[in-house]
């Protein structure tokens, strides 16, 4: 039965309840009325209530005989009818979540998590370590995972988090983020809509922070583009889990660090979704590492993908990523992993005899299928030290074996098991976003303009990493972030995801330079004055900073500054997986008035 049904239950019983005590007390009035004339209706509806409930004090007993059937009556009916009562509201307190209802009244800034999966658990089980009130809203009341979250102290509902109700029960007036994880790429986007409803009930500052999961990598890839859309009342953005953790994958296990002594060739197997993410996030690596290395001619990265249907594969990633053939050569291999030919392993040496590749990775979906596969490539390259990392899952079961096998075989130390989903399902990679990476990256630039001015952290506390920044100074950078969309459009610019990867290379000429720095200043400036800050001998404690001035008044070096941040905007974008555009210019030029 759902919430909804346990309280419509509860309320009918309470209305039967109701119905049969007022109806008992008036029949006995009727009744003992003639031979007690100073019985009221109150003493009648008192002496229903006493033997309903069994208590009986025996200050009221029927005489007549119309009397004590209605008594003999509620002894059955009304006792009856209590015990289902008693059976509806014990219910709604141990299952129905009575008791974490109540607690909804007092929380603040919580987290609300739509889906509870194996990721929405790792999510609920991540924000709790970190101390966060969490809401879970999960509409499949028999999930076994439903106790599991209780356990961690969630508050668990059952319902449609799309619905208003239900939102609206899990207090997202005052919830500080929502994560629409439930699997389905049309009802994350329904939640994401349902809770932009509530943005004029909002009783927070903040806005709402509203990530939602899109498991299509092409509709993933456009929809980000709305991320950089500056929202007052809520932060739409998008994630891809898998994308999410081919970037941890890649993290971890870099493909080629500098400085290089070869093109380094790799081993992708698997064509999967995990495969394909990862096979183009390493070729922008290649494509952003090599101009580094000196190499002139730039090389390309040689890649050989294994699946058994790789062809379509190969072509689609072609498709829809144009730039990937600039950077990496991309072979094809149509092979089974269960076939005596790839277990023979002729596909691991060249001509000569050596081993063909510098690192394997192995992104298959089914976790067995992935370690059986690794162990087969290892025991052609045991001899060799060429890391082979195979992702699985999660940490537990397959990957843990393997970790202990690892403790007693030191023959086994090149291979890696890396257990995605507690890598991806963290609340900083969720909840980051666009805006938030490019924050964090306007944050580190200016730790290296405080750093070449000679600023240490004695003059300045704000010279300390983004984690231990003051909430202000985050969201202050974040509001800048936002702004970048405003900037470029006054200048004749839009945002778009990433198509090319040389974007970052686009510059903007001095007089658009000049109008977005002068736009960058006034931003900043508003933002100051809005949170307490005063023109003023630099002096963070008492808010005072000495740029807090008009553009022209500013120094030189401050202008200067201004323009640098602007200017590297292309460079900020590419990085978080944007590039800029110009818009089209009108036929004609409107008419002077």
């Amino acid at each position: 039965m759902s919430q909804s049904g346990k309280n419509s239950f509860v309320l009918v019983i309470i209305g039967v309840l109701a119905s049969i005590a007022l109806g008992s007390a008036l029949g006995f009035y009727h009744f003992e009325k003639p031979v007690a004339p100073t019985l009221t209706l109150g003493d009648s509806l008192w002496w229903a209530m006493v033997t309903m409930t069994t208590i009986g004090y025996g200050d009221f007993f029927p005489r007549t005989l119309g009397g004590r059937l209605i008594a003999l009556f509620l002894m059955f009916a009304g006792i009856g009818t209590l015990s289902f009562l008693t059976a509806g509201i014990a219910s709604y307190f141990i299952r129905g979540d009575g008791w974490q209802r109540l607690k909804l009244r007092r929380i603040s800034q919580h987290v609300i998590i739509c889906g509870l999966g194996r990721q929405g658990l790792m999510l609920v089980r991540a924000f709790r370590a970190k101390g966060r009130d969490v809401v879970v809203i999960e509409a499949e009341e028999s999930n076994d995972l439903l106790g599991v979250a209780r356990a961690l102290g969630a508050v668990v509902l059952v319902g449609d988090a799309r619905e208003r109700a239900i939102l609206q029960t899990a207090a997202i007036a005052r919830a500080g983020c929502l994560i629409a994880l439930c699997g389905d790429d049309g009802i994350n986007a329904e939640i994401a809509a349902r809770a932009r409803d509530f943005s004029a009930a909002r009783t927070l500052s903040a806005p709402l922070l509203c990530s939602v999961h899109i498991v299509d990598p092409e509709l993933w890839f456009l929809l980000r583009e709305w991320e950089m859309s500056g929202q007052q009342t809520i932060r739409l953005q998008f994630f891809n889990l898998i994308d999410t953790a081919a970037r941890a994958l890649l993290d971890e296990h870099p493909p080629f660090v500098l400085p290089l002594t070869q093109t380094p060739r790799l081993l992708l197997v698997g064509a999967g979704r995990l495969g394909g993410h990862l096979l183009v996030h390493i070729a922008r690596q290649w494509h952003d590492i090599v101009p580094a290395s000196g190499s002139d001619p730039t090389p390309k990265l040689n890649c050989v993908l294994i699946d058994r249907e790789v062809g379509p594969a190969v072509e689609m990633l072609h498709l829809r990523h144009p730039e990937l053939g600039a950077a990496c050569e991309v072979s094809g291999l149509p092979l089974d992993t269960g076939a005596p030919e790839f277990h023979r392993g002729a596909f691991l040496f060249d001509s000569n005899g050596d081993c063909a590749f510098s690192q394997v990775y192995i992104c298959l979906s089914d976790d067995a299928a992935g370690l059986s596969t690794a162990l087969a490539i290892h025991s052609r390259l045991r001899h060799l030290d060429v890391p082979i990392i195979v992702a699985l899952h999660e940490e537990s079961g397959l990957a843990a074996l393997l970790r202990g096998v690892q403790g007693t075989q030191r023959r086994f130390g090149n291979l890696h098991a890396v257990g995605l989903m507690e890598r991806a399902c963290q609340p900083d990679l969720v909840l980051g976003g666009i805006p938030e990476l490019l924050a964090r990256a306007l944050h580190e630039r200016y730790l290296e303009e405080q750093e070449t001015a000679g600023v240490t952290l004695a003059h300045n506390p704000l010279l300390v990493s983004w984690d231990e920044l003051p909430e202000e100074a985050r969201e202050s950078n974040r509001a800048q972030a936002l702004h970048m969309g405003e900037k470029l459009a006054a200048v004749g610019y839009d945002i778009a995801p990433l198509s090319d990867w040389n974007a970052s290379t686009n510059r903007f000429t001095e007089l658009e330079i000049e109008q977005m720095a002068r736009l960058e200043h006034d931003r900043w400036m508003n933002d100051r004055l809005q949170q307490g800050w005063h023109h003023g001998a630099r002096d963070v404690a008492r808010k005072l900073n000495p740029n807090l001035m008009e553009w022209e008044k500013l120094p030189e070096n401050t202008r200067a500054f201004n323009r640098d941040v602007v200017g590297e905007i292309p460079t900020a974008l590419a990085r978080a997986g944007f590039q800029i555009h110009r818009l089209p210019r009108p036929l004609t030029e409107p008419k002077s008035p």
